[in-house]
């Protein structure tokens, strides 16, 4: 009985630590519902603008959640280690409002089915040495659920 407690608290202690608003944005693909679909759009170091490439894909990726009321969207904003830990938050930020606002307002997915979220640095999807780029860091993803 005192094992099966300690284990349902460690259960809620994770779900809660799963909830918190950007600690959430932290979740990797293995934490995924079954079904997601993952679209990433890279960034240059230090930028939040979209390129030609990426804005065809977030076209496709909208043209997808349009044709698929059901689908509910998350974008979450990454970034890699170099610059500080507050610049690199704040970095996520704005390359997540990038991609929402171009899924929102360049290419009309109702806001309502997409959710922002962002980690920074925290959690990145490749582990690296502080201060050293890695583009695979340097992205939002946006997951179709």
């Amino acid at each position: 009985m005192l094992q099966h407690h300690a284990i349902l608290g460690l259960a809620v202690a994770t779900a809660l630590s799963l909830a918190a608003s950007n600690d959430a944005a932290a979740q990797t693909t293995e934490q995924l519902p079954p079904g997601s679909v993952t679209y990433p759009v890279h960034f240059p170091t230090g930028t939040s603008a979209l390129g030609p490439e990426d804005q065809d894909t977030v076209r496709a990726v909208a043209s997808k959640i349009k044709n698929s009321p059901d689908v509910v969207v998350t974008v979450i904003g990454k970034a890699d280690t170099v610059g500080s830990a507050d610049f690199n938050d704040k970095l996520a930020e704005k390359r997540t409002q990038a991609v929402f606002e171009a899924l929102v307002y360049t290419n009309q997915v109702p806001e309502n089915r997409v959710e922002m979220r962002w980690s920074g640095e925290n959690l990145p999807l490749v582990s690296t040495a502080d201060e050293q780029a890695q583009q695979q860091n340097r992205v939002v993803l946006i997951i179709l659920h």
